[in-house]
């Protein structure tokens, strides 16, 4: 049976509230491999993981429709397997992860704006609305705790970066699933320029790899979590809503992550949340609701030769 547009769009609500509860999850198990592995050995075996899960779902070759869709693949995997994810974790070594988290969530309003240029869509002035209010409710969790803040500039402008490499990424993610390719062979497609670009990372900057630790149950949960599930089971499930909801709705879901982040580390972590954080959560939420009430483009004006 084929679903209908509404059963779609639910599908793609679900889709995309689990994508960004695993995403808001990761932070857990990627603190806990940082302590053992570098960003860049963090990577490639989180998406090489990841590539082969993909394999084992669907272990099926995928033709192009136009040998010219290579470059929509090869700009999706750069940008959103290696660049986004690279820019991210370096960051973090240079400037404060409330820093990092703030500026990184802010990927929805690249999204917009990239996408109201490609494909020639006119903003509407409720998608900012909605968008200072989610900002602000992430400020009050990531900052909760940060009494003496302190600005890094090149660890701000790169999280700043990885924030408009998302952006930029679905663009092409949308383009792809526009031309009618299966989600899972195309989703495994991306991920292949972005392993090749992680790799180089790993041989610029090579460190010794902790082979006995990494495969120790103790760590290897977590990367088997981080691959099989965070990335190549949830590039899936993100590239799935992106086609249901759209590239815009879709990213909305972007605001939710800080908030899951702070609940499982309450949980797992012990972190205290404090009433700041829980009126952060309120405004988060509400923005997210604001900017879903409608598509965030207005109407452009049809005018025809006279």
């Amino acid at each position: 049976m084929i679903e209908g547009p509404r059963d779609m769009k639910a599908a793609g609500h679900l889709s995309a509230l689990f994508t960004v509860f695993v995403w808001g999850v990761t932070f857990v198990s990627s603190k806990v491999l940082l302590d053992i592995l570098t960003p860049e050995q963090l990577l490639f075996g989180r998406m090489f993981v990841g590539y082969l899960a993909l394999w084992v779902v669907q272990p099926h070759r995928m033709r192009l429709k136009d040998s010219k869709d290579i470059w929509l693949f090869i700009g999706a995997g750069s940008l959103g397997v290696f660049l986004y994810y690279f820019l991210e974790n370096t960051a973090l070594t240079f400037s404060y992860a409330s820093n990092v988290g703030v500026i990184v969530s802010i990927a929805p309003v690249f999204t917009v704006l990239c996408c109201s240029v490609a494909f020639h869509q006119p903003l509407k002035k409720q998608y900012f609305i909605g968008f200072v209010v989610a900002i602000a409710g992430i400020a009050l969790i990531s900052f909760n705790e940060s009494t003496n803040l302190k600005l890094n500039p090149l660890g701000d402008i790169l999280a700043l970066g990885a924030a408009a490499t998302w952006g930029g990424y679905s663009v092409f993610a949308r383009k792809i699933t526009e031309k009618g390719y299966a989600v899972i062979p195309a989703t495994r497609l991306m991920f292949l320029p972005g392993l090749v670009l992680i790799l180089l990372a790993n041989l610029i900057h090579p460190a010794p790899l902790q082979t006995a630790q990494l495969f120790s149950w103790p760590y290897l949960k977590h990367l088997l979590f981080l691959g099989v599930v965070a990335s190549g089971m949830c590039f899936v499930t993100w590239n799935y809503s992106l086609l249901a909801l759209g590239a815009i709705t879709g990213s909305f879901y972007i605001y939710l992550c800080p908030v899951i982040t702070m609940v499982c580390s309450a949980i797992w972590l012990g972190e205290v949340i404090t009433p700041l954080a829980i009126w952060g959560t309120v405004l988060t939420l509400l923005g997210l609701a604001v900017s879903e009430v409608r598509l965030p483009f207005r109407k452009r004006t049809v005018h025809t030769a006279s």
